[in-house]
């Protein structure tokens, strides 16, 4: 996988303007690679103040154009994770505007909805306490964290794999409907969980129900 994060200066409430792209992949050890591109559009000095950006440094970076060929190269054949969705809206954006239909299927590490954007705002905030926000560290900061979060999401959706096909696998009708005991053991065979219920098979049902799709 191959993750990209787009630094951004607000130019309007709708719109976003890029001014670095950052990516790293599983396959190169997750070593950065490193865009500084010219903003597209005259943007207002106090836009750059607001994120602590250096507004000569920034205009210093070279137009989209000259690193679209390399960039198009990194990201042949790999599957793209963003933050989330608008990330990847802006970067079609960079690519449409010099001609090239980018067509690649994402992957989001904050889907939509309320509680994921309130996440993806807290953790930009955390990182904000330590870094300018306009800062290339902000930047490497971030994308760490969201690696590591896609790596967590991954490896837990593996675990509830495993256990829906355990679950699966596992047949509850042997179990009588009497009453009784039972218990859980963990992969070392110890002893995790003791219950007691009226009907053994239909309580094991119970626990069980929510792994079942």
């Amino acid at each position: 996988m191959r993750y990209v994060y787009l630094q951004t200066i607000l130019y309007t409430k709708r719109m976003a303007i890029p001014f670095r792209i950052i990516s790293c992949s599983e396959e190169d050890d997750m070593a950065l690679e490193i865009f500084n591109i010219r903003p597209q559009v005259a943007l207002p000095k106090k836009s750059y103040q607001l994120l602590g950006l250096d507004r000569l440094e920034v205009l210093a970076g070279v137009p989209f154009c000259d690193v679209a060929d390399e960039l198009i190269g990194l990201f042949e054949h790999s599957q793209l994770v963003f933050s989330e969705n608008e990330q990847f809206r802006v970067l079609t954006s960079l690519f449409k505007s010099i001609g090239y239909n980018f067509n690649a299927i994402p992957k989001y590490v904050w889907g939509k909805g309320e509680a994921s954007n309130k996440n993806l705002a807290a953790l930009k905030s955390l990182i904000a306490t330590k870094f300018s926000e306009g800062s290339l560290e902000f930047s490497t900061k971030f994308i760490q964290v969201m690696s590591g979060t896609a790596e967590q999401q991954a490896s837990e959706l593996e675990l509830y794999k495993t256990l829906e096909v355990k679950t699966h696998n596992h047949n509850l009708w042997k179990y009588k409907t009497a009453a009784g005991v039972y218990f859980f053991l963990n992969e070392d065979e110890l002893v995790i969980y003791v219950g007691k219920a009226k009907n053994i098979r239909k309580r094991l049902q119970s626990h069980f129900s929510h792994l079942i799709t």
